[in-house]
């Protein structure tokens, strides 16, 4: 398969913490991505909008019809509290619950840097079964019908290692801290 390794910022939005590591000539950064630039070449990330409640996330185009995404971006949730999750992956503080998928006629999927209307509908959300937003926050997305976009590869059988490049694209937040006034 494939080298390259997608990195979903959908799931560190929800789960940012400033902190940064660093070591030599890496470095880790658990935080959101801010005011970021989609670049036309990564035109198979896409934007999910869900109208019911109204809230955005990236996904990635793993095959002609199906979107993987983080669970919480179409799951049920009450997440405007914030949480903290443990590194075990259990719950430390906030309301880190999942509940059931929103109806997949809610979830509207944009293509390109600067789409206005959605390309497609989905059909069927399939969730990873977690609770919470902690473990396992992964989901499929089937579309209605198949886009005309490129194919995130995806690296399946190892993990990333120390050192290694990684290019993280993604729809976000535009502002750096949204509980100011």
């Amino acid at each position: 398969l494939h080298d390259a390794l997608p990195i979903f910022p959908v799931a560190v939005v929800g789960c940012s913490d400033p902190r940064v590591t660093a070591t030599s000539d890496t470095h880790t950064e658990r935080s959101a991505v801010i005011d970021g630039v989609l670049d036309p070449d990564d035109n198979g990330v896409v934007r999910l909008q869900i109208k019911h409640p109204s809230q955005g996330c990236s996904g990635a185009m793993i095959a002609p019809n199906l979107v993987l995404t983080a669970l919480h971006c179409v799951a049920q949730s009450d997440m405007t509290g914030g949480f903290k999750c443990n590194n075990d992956g259990t719950p430390a503080s906030g309301n880190s619950t999942l509940g059931p998928t929103v109806d997949p006629s809610f979830v509207e999927v944009f293509t390109g840097v600067d789409a206005d209307s959605p390309s497609v509908l989905a059909k069927k959300i399939f969730g990873s079964g977690s609770s919470t937003i902690c473990q396992n926050d992964i989901a499929l997305v089937l579309l209605e019908s198949d886009l005309d976009v490129p194919i995130v590869p995806l690296r399946l059988g190892t993990g990333t290692v120390a050192g290694e490049l990684t290019h993280v694209v993604g729809y976000g937040q535009t502002i750096s801290n949204p509980d100011a006034p």
